[in-house]
């Protein structure tokens, strides 16, 4: 009894698949609503005021008008001078011969 169950659900899984992707396939049967009242207010004025600011936006921002209001930068050749730096002092913790004393005494307590 068991055995028939698990085939009759694979044959109305087969089935359902075949129905999905014959569904999927399938061209749509419905059309979008036409557009009333506020969304048609709306798709009408869009497009009218972006291309009324894209002309406007071109006209302020073109290159020739953006050359010849353009300032004249100062010279900071004076600001780009680097300051004098002196290196501190070297640590005498840090000479040869202390960090040589360092890692031999760190091996001889590994190895000890």
């Amino acid at each position: 009894m068991v055995v028939a169950a698990l085939q009759a659900a694979d044959e109305y899984f087969k089935e359902s698949k075949k129905l999905c992707e014959a569904f999927n396939a399938a061209l749509p049967l419905s059309r979008n609503p036409p557009l009333w009242r506020t969304m048609k207010y709306l798709c009408e004025k869009i497009p009218k005021d972006t291309s009324s600011k894209v002309r406007i936006n071109r006209d302020l921002y073109s290159y020739e008008r953006i050359v010849e209001t353009a300032p004249t930068l100062p010279d900071f050749a004076l600001a780009l001078k680097p300051d004098e730096y002196q290196l501190p002092q070297v640590d005498p913790s840090w000479r040869t011969e202390n960090v040589k004393e360092r890692q031999s005494g760190a091996t001889n307590h590994l190895n000890g």
